[in-house]
């Protein structure tokens, strides 16, 4: 695109209707993430100054001061306020993740899925998911292919190796094999053959094995259909003239007199010759 010229008007509305959830989503994940970080800090803190109180009260230790009584009262009011303000803060990830159900929100729901443990918020998140990839097709999907490649790589992955629970994301597992198979994303296939032979050695994942196994299937299928629509686009090698003249069985010498070996113009003075010769015979003697 040539300097200063503007982008079509349609890119915009699209680039925002895809960075929107993820940014409503991912800013609520950080504050939940900040809540349960300060939750284990204040943890930490109290059992701290508990544990040196109790050493000075013994006599086995001089390290908590007159203070830690207040210190201790403080930290375990504000890891109390951090855990009333944590179920707030899920419900409104759980409430977001819902109202944003759709191709948009693929992404960043499977991020959040694939992250850090959400407790309760993790099954109406993974059935948003769920709802979201039923309305993938193959031009939505090509349409935000640079958005999904690596996060669903990363959710396959993750999903394939030994301390994924299978049994518990097959709810949005199932789901994305079968869009990955309706959609024809062949770019795929070695990660959904990895979780294909993981999950057949998995107790309790037979569904994910067999969902797996038939979208292999579906993406063999569809690149052994791109290979052969690309051999049959490719444009033919230019002919050999004398293969087009020479007959099956005849040798190379033989097929030498079957080469057009003069232009129209050699012909034309050749049958001026014959003709000039023939008028020769003719003439009667002087």
């Amino acid at each position: 695109m040539a300097a200063g010229e503007e982008l079509p008007a349609e890119s915009a509305p699209s680039r925002t209707a895809v960075t929107h959830p993820k940014t409503r989503l991912n800013a609520l994940l950080a504050a939940r993430l900040v809540l349960l970080a300060m939750m284990l800090g204040q943890s930490v803190s109290v059992g701290v100054l508990l544990l040196l109180s109790l050493l000075r009260f013994a006599g086995i230790a001089q390290g908590a001061g007159t203070g830690a009584l207040s210190g201790i009262v403080w930290m375990v009011t504000l890891l109390l306020l951090c855990a009333a303000a944590l179920p707030t803060v899920d419900r409104l990830l759980v409430a977001n993740a819902k109202a944003s159900v759709g191709p948009n929100a693929v992404e960043p729901l499977i991020q959040l899925l694939t992250g850090l443990p959400l407790g309760r918020a993790r099954q109406p998140i993974a059935e948003a998911l769920a709802a979201s990839l039923a309305q993938m097709d193959a031009a939505v999907w090509k349409a935000r292919a640079p958005w999904l490649a690596r996060v669903v790589q990363d959710a396959l992955r993750n999903a394939s190796s030994r301390e994924s629970r299978l049994d518990r994301d097959r709810v949005w597992l199932l789901p994305l094999l079968e869009a990955l198979a309706r959609c024809e994303r062949t770019e795929f296939l070695k990660p959904v053959e990895a979780l294909a032979k993981a999950a057949a050695r998995r107790r309790g994942a037979q569904n994910v094995a067999r969902a797996a196994e038939t979208a292999r299937e579906a993406l063999r299928s569809a690149e052994e259909r791109h290979r052969q629509a690309s051999t049959l686009l490719r444009p033919a090698a230019a002919s050999d003239e004398d293969g087009l003249l020479r007959p099956a069985g005849v040798a190379m010498g033989d097929a030498e007199l079957l080469r057009p070996a003069m232009d129209a113009g050699a012909a034309l003075r050749a049958d001026v010759a014959v003709v000039a010769d023939e008028e020769k015979e003719l003439r009667p003697h002087a």
